[in-house]
């Protein structure tokens, strides 16, 4: 299991682009060389579940908690899929990579605007 990187301090403004930097890193820390075959377009879309959080973390008092779950379990599965969709990914290990890139977003998340998703 990997541990979140410490984000911004309670009531301290995030640096997503921090956060998207330490999710990178926590979904290389899982594929090891394998980073180099997917690595195009897993940033892509760890980028787009960064920005997901992001737009959450500014908007969650126009948005009900439904919505921000339904939006962020698409977003991990669509990272989920763009793993799958390189021959030396199975779906363990597409799980545990979309697993390690959101215990990292998800902290940032928690942190910034109070909002826990699993």
């Amino acid at each position: 299991m990997v541990k979140a990187p410490a984000t911004a301090a309670a009531g301290a403004r995030t640096n997503w682009g921090t956060v998207f930097q330490q999710a990178l890193s926590a979904a290389q820390g899982v594929l090891g060389p394998k980073w180099n075959t997917v690595s195009q377009g897993a940033t892509s879309q760890i980028d787009a579940l960064n920005n997901t959080a992001q737009y959450i973390a500014t908007n969650k008092s126009k948005m009900k908690p439904d919505e921000y779950k339904m939006v962020v379990a698409n977003q991990k599965l669509a990272l989920q899929n763009v793993l799958l969709g390189y021959q030396d990914i199975n779906i363990a290990v597409a799980e545990e990579t979309v697993q390690a890139v959101w215990t990292v977003i998800g902290a940032a998340l928690k942190t910034s605007a109070g909002v826990a998703i699993k």
